[in-house]
């Protein structure tokens, strides 16, 4: 069974963070969040759930202190700290590192698949970029999904959200013209960042794009 680590992040990373981050002010607003009630009312709203109950989250992810959020993806905390986190760990400018790779993308796909989405930050880049693509983010935090649907309501954006894991959808072969992920390998064993490569290409339609 995998165990806790002292990380990169723990060590060096994280008193930097701490200094520039108003975490005060996001425990505020984590602590005015239900974020169990959330992922129901959500389940109960649309026709993909937030939580998945027969998932079973492998031991790279459910015991591991992301960004030395205790508990990780599955603590509430994590969905609302991962932003203001991720804009100081993308330097100069987290949206422009985002927008680069989105632009790399060739023609107008038609059905999206954001693997690992999290907040759903590129996520909603890709639906604001392609308007008229069906796009979906999927992940295996339900508080990270609840986040992301949070912001694609702001931002008035129709976007799916599944809960499930990167390396084994479950979705069907060739069912997509572009599978992305972004900000995702450096969190996964080798074995599953291969796992999921795998998983993309499985799902990808002749002439797509990884």
């Amino acid at each position: 069974m995998a165990v806790n680590q002292d990380t990169l992040w723990d060590r060096f990373l994280s008193p930097i963070i701490g200094s520039l981050i108003d975490f005060e002010k996001l425990q505020q607003f984590d602590e005015t969040m239900n974020w169990e009630a959330e992922c129901v009312r959500v389940a109960a709203r649309i026709e993909h759930r937030f939580r998945n109950p027969d998932l079973i989250y492998p031991d790279y992810y459910s015991t591991q202190n992301f960004h030395g959020i205790e508990g990780g993806y599955l603590n509430g905390s994590a969905a609302t700290t991962y932003d203001p986190i991720t804009q100081y760990a993308l330097p100069p400018n987290e949206a422009w590192v985002r927008q680069g790779l989105i632009d790399t993308i060739v023609g107008k796909p038609r059905r999206i698949l954001d693997l690992g989405c999290g907040t759903g930050s590129t996520t909603l880049m890709l639906k604001q970029r392609f308007p008229d693509a069906e796009v979906i983010g999927l992940d295996l935090s339900p508080y990270m999904l609840v986040m992301a649907e949070y912001k694609a309501n702001k931002a008035n954006l129709d976007i799916q959200w599944l809960h499930g894991m990167a390396e084994q959808t479950g979705l069907d072969d060739q069912s997509f013209d572009l599978v992305t992920a972004s900000l995702l390998f450096h969190e996964t064993p080798p074995k599953v960042t291969q796992s999921i490569l795998h998983e993309s290409f499985r799902l990808l339609q002749g002439g797509g794009q990884v």
